[in-house]
């Protein structure tokens, strides 16, 4: 393997994950919506690329750690 197929190797994990992560959130923001709520949390640290996506959708990400442990805050 040369070090062009390691980079679009290693890129197309990483979009994998996020795409992942992105779609287990939506998920949680349904649920929230459907419960007549304004928020939902995330308890596992948010990829750059899933932050970035929200965000420019228009929710509004907090994130907190304490205790080596990550919430996250999504509103809209």
């Amino acid at each position: 393997m040369n070090a062009k197929e390691a980079r679009e190797r290693s890129l197309s994990i990483t979009e994998g994950s996020s795409r992942k992560q992105y779609d287990k959130i939506q998920i949680e923001i349904e649920k929230a919506v459907r419960l007549g709520k304004f928020e939902t949390y995330y308890y596992e640290f948010l990829l750059p690329a899933v932050d970035q996506k929200l965000r420019e959708e228009g929710y509004k990400v907090q994130e907190f750690s304490s205790r080596g442990e990550t919430t996250v805050t999504i509103s809209w």
